[in-house]
């Protein structure tokens, strides 16, 4: 099963601060990891690691899955995989300073999984799926298209059709009265030629930028910098003009942020 995720970095400390925050309001409250006899005030001292350590636990799996999302579509395997990954790294962290000279634990490491670890994910895998599915829909500039929702492209013969989902676009070149559609499908490149105008692909496709007056692009495929005025999407050497090179830039370093 297919389903959309969200490359934008910011998009992920916004999730990340919102998990790290229910940690610590959660273990303030309820007060799982054997702090439970301790008063409000202690509580509120110590709590703020867990938190933290959630946040950037979860923060240090967004690399590997913006690396995985550039070859591949996102998937509910994938989701579950990342989730599960995060757990992982919190279980040391949060054991090893469970046992630190501030908190003292009691719970030997078995114990601890079984008493307070594995009670306390039941409430934190569903809702860190539940931030991810919400806030990590949108970014701030609205880049990421990882949608399995096809959309089609039809030209003026009858032959011209192509049905095809925004990710696996990668870029359209205008040739005389036909553009050139470049595609992934089982990850290789391929193209259709299509009669119509860049124009007409321009206004269908609002998602994809204009880098020339013949050429526009997908900039969430990975975009390598030839030379100031010439890029490789997915190996294809495609020219910038000085028109929209500032606009490029711009773009690049926001799907990034």
């Amino acid at each position: 099963m297919k389903i959309n995720i969200s490359t934008s970095i910011k998009t992920h400390m916004l999730i990340a601060g919102s998990i790290g925050l229910w940690i610590y309001l959660f273990l303030l409250i309820i007060g799982p990891f054997d702090v439970a006899p301790l008063n409000m005030i202690w509580r509120a001292k110590i709590m703020g690691i867990y938190g933290l350590i959630f946040a950037l636990s979860y923060m240090a799996t967004i690399p590997f899955q913006n690396a995985i999302v550039k070859s591949r579509s996102w998937s509910l395997y994938l989701e579950l995989a990342t989730i599960i990954s995060m757990m992982l790294i919190v279980l040391p962290l949060t054991y090893g300073y469970y046992k630190s000279n501030l908190i003292q634990g009691e719970y030997n490491f078995q114990d601890f999984i079984i008493k307070s670890y594995l009670p306390t994910l039941t409430l934190i895998i569903p809702i860190t799926f539940i931030a991810r599915r919400t806030l990590g829909r949108k970014t701030a500039n609205n880049h990421v298209i990882y949608s399995t929702q096809k959309r089609m492209i039809i030209g003026e013969n009858r032959t011209d059709l192509l049905q095809i989902a925004l990710e696996n676009l990668v870029t359209i070149k205008s040739a005389h009265n036909y553009v050139e559609v470049y595609f992934l499908q089982s990850n290789t490149l391929n193209k259709k030629l299509i009669r119509t105008t860049l124009k007409n692909i321009k206004e269908e496709f609002p998602e994809l930028i204009q880098v020339h007056r013949s050429s526009l692009i997908n900039i969430n495929q990975p975009i390598e910098r030839a030379e100031k005025n010439l890029i490789k999407v997915c190996g294809l050497e495609i020219p910038v003009s000085d028109t929209y090179l500032k606009d490029l830039e711009k773009n690049l370093v926001s799907r990034h942020t």
